[in-house]
């Protein structure tokens, strides 16, 4: 009798933690499910308060290429978006947009983009997680303070190896972007954005958005205007090209395809822009019939730069992949290139 109540107890013990272990499980998805929940709530708060709020602030901006401290102030009470960034380290240097017109001055040089064909600015990096892609997946982790003010974190995590993750601080009031840290799949900071100081205002002066110069007054061999010659319309889009790309991460799509003058040489260099909604990489391809290109390879922090030649035939043409993915995947690319099927 006392070897069944023995077996018995035994029985109901393994049932207990069976059960124990199935709720828990369940319990985890539940608490998975609503970390998603949670996170894609704050993360559509924030793709609104950047379309809508108007703010100044201080922060500071980490990279492969130093650490820098800049002042902004951001306008949308117009009918374009215009904002100012003054770097407080090193040489003199500002930022200033209006709408798709963006204009760095340096100390002895006004730099011109339109259409949108700039290097990425803190400022513009504040609004690239608007746009979070199918690649990547994110999760509610809990509460922090940054900049004196109460934060949300938010994991977002990468769906491959392919491109690198993210841990945003939302402020809990407005949902802005507070601090953002680019990590590796090992863990490692490649890039920090966080503020210091922020003030949400409507009331922003119009010389707080100003060039602190006359662009009118300065040399015009001091002013550089940087155009895309040919952007992806029905017409280039369709214009085949005399090389093909084999391989590009899933979930990156083609957004952007231009013809551009080369640096170096006198042949046109092919671009094509790739992005995912976060993060994006080019790729250049040059006929280098003079030789005069080599082989490369650079990875600073999150930036890689790759280049790769191929022949097709007699000819020699230089590859080249720069963006913010992993250099085994800018590898991959870049050695995908061959010939167009004729």
């Amino acid at each position: 009798m006392l070897k069944v109540v023995k077996a018995r107890a035994q029985v109901t013990k393994y049932l207990i933690v069976s059960l124990l272990v199935l709720w828990g499980s369940v319990a985890s998805a539940d608490s998975t499910a609503d970390a998603q929940n949670k996170s894609k709530i704050w993360l559509k708060a924030m793709s609104e308060a950047y379309r809508t709020l108007s703010f100044r602030g201080s922060l500071v901006f980490q990279n492969s290429q130093g650490l820098n401290t800049l002042s902004i102030v951001r306008d949308l009470s117009g009918e374009q978006h215009r904002a100012r960034m003054v770097y407080l380290d090193g040489p003199y240097r500002e930022v200033v947009r209006e709408g798709k017109l963006v204009t760095f001055l340096n100390t002895d040089q006004v730099l011109r983009f339109e259409h949108g064909n700039t290097p990425a600015t803190p400022e513009q990096l504040l609004e690239r997680f608007s746009a979070l892609g199918n690649s990547y997946r994110s999760e509610f982790v809990g509460r922090d303070r940054v900049a004196g003010r109460a934060a949300i974190l938010v994991n977002v995590i990468p769906g491959d190896r392919h491109r690198y993750g993210y841990q945003l601080w939302l402020d809990e009031t407005t949902g802005l972007l507070l601090k953002s840290l680019m990590v590796d799949d090992q863990g490692a900071v490649l890039e920090r954005l966080q503020f210091v100081s922020l003030r949400v205002s409507d009331n922003i002066r119009p010389d707080e958005l100003s060039l602190s110069i006359d662009v009118e007054q300065v040399p015009e061999q001091l002013v550089t205007t940087h155009r895309i010659e040919s952007q992806m319309t029905k017409s280039t889009s369709d214009q085949p090209l005399g090389w093909q790309v084999g391989w590009v991460p899933q979930g990156f799509l083609l957004t952007q395809r231009d013809e551009r003058r080369s640096p170096v040489g006198k042949n046109p260099v092919d671009s094509l822009m790739y992005s995912d909604g976060l993060a994006s990489f080019s790729l250049f391809v040059e006929l280098d019939d003079e030789n005069l290109l080599s082989e490369a390879t650079t990875n600073n922090g999150a930036t890689t730069a790759i280049s790769r030649v191929f022949r097709d035939q007699g000819d020699f043409y230089m590859v080249t992949v720069v963006g913010e993915i992993p250099l085994g995947t800018a590898e991959r690319i870049a050695v995908s290139i061959a010939p167009a099927d004729k």
